[in-house]
């Protein structure tokens, strides 16, 4: 018979025999039960070194929308090369949700101002005419109904509401 001692958190140790030890023939023990003569027995309080990339691949799996639909290769590959691997998709991932928002900021400050010139699109008039002028006045709405009586001052093209001066 040969001592084996496993250690690990209490709420993985389950899931971990059924998976990987279940079908060997063993015997498992408390190992406070077997060690009662180590009276300075303590738990390892280390953290598992693994963590932040763990959560760093996992976060790029959801990123990913047909990961889930595929079945994921489990190859081997040295684990520097893995954690290097996702710290570079990681910053990857960074920099394309950064450009992703600079252009969504870009797209809404263009689509103002297309709105903006949409309300000119309508007028019958050369726009590079209009800007070579000095001094320009537009009215948009109703014309008022009392109007003076010389409207000689006009010049010929012009739609009404549209007054040069």
């Amino acid at each position: 018979m040969k001592f084996v001692s496993i250690s690990g958190p209490k709420n993985d140790l389950d899931r971990m025999v059924n998976q990987y030890l279940s079908h060997y023939e063993i015997q498992l023990e408390n190992a406070l039960t077997e060690l009662r003569s180590a009276s300075k027995l303590e738990p390892y309080p280390g953290t598992n070194p693994y963590r932040e990339p763990l959560q760093k691949a996992q976060k790029l799996l959801a990123s990913c929308p047909g990961a889930k639909q595929q079945e994921i290769s489990t190859g081997t590959m040295p684990v520097e090369n893995a954690i290097t691997l996702v710290n570079d998709m990681d910053t990857e991932l960074a920099a394309s949700d950064e450009e992703r928002e600079s252009l969504k900021a870009k797209e809404k400050e263009v689509s103002s101002l297309l709105d903006q010139v949409r309300l000119y699109v309508e007028l019958d008039f050369d726009i590079p005419a209009i800007l070579k002028l000095k001094h320009i006045k537009y009215r948009f709405g109703r014309i008022r109904k009392e109007r003076p009586a010389d409207e000689t001052d006009r010049s010929p093209g012009c739609q009404p509401g549209a007054e040069i001066l």
